[in-house]
């Protein structure tokens, strides 16, 4: 039996998102925009972006490697190969509540995909990734999955 898991991650560049139309959105983002000192160092003295394009090419293939590396760890590693310390920080549970603490309930977000692009607010995420939020007119509770806000 195989378990695929699609992630998609902007590791050298971020597309451009329209602001109004039928696909806008919110802006992207990408890694490189964070890794401003391993992306100069990448560039030659002449901004050669070759080298840069093959820089982030070679960041994205370790990236893949490495995420595909722990989740299989993760997945398939018995009690008997941490401490207890070290299940407990990995565990589902405590990586969920970890990702919790970064979000901003209060923050409102819009739902892109529906007709009357309903403003929405987090008000949980389950165990299983699916996300709980509800709207902000009408009080109504919706669980998702794979939306996109703006």
């Amino acid at each position: 039996d195989w378990f695929i898991i699609g992630i998609g991650i902007n590791a050298g560049y971020a597309p451009d998102i329209p602001k109004e139309g039928a696909d806008y959105g919110r802006q992207a983002t990408c890694i490189s925009q964070y890794c401003n000192a391993a992306a100069a160092a990448a560039v030659d003295a002449n901004n050669d972006d070759v080298n840069n394009e093959e820089y982030w090419v070679e960041v994205s293939k370790k990236l893949a490697v490495d995420v595909a590396y722990d989740l299989h760890s993760w997945i398939h590693s018995r009690p008997d190969e941490h401490s207890s310390n070290s299940i407990d920080e990995h565990s589902g549970r405590a990586i969920l509540d970890k990702w919790k603490s970064f979000l901003d309930w209060d923050m409102e977000l819009i739902l892109r995909d529906t007709p009357k692009r309903e403003r929405v607010k987090l008000t949980g995420i389950m165990e299983d990734g699916r996300i709980i939020v509800k709207e902000v007119e009408t009080g109504t509770t919706r669980t998702l999955v794979a939306d996109y806000f703006l």
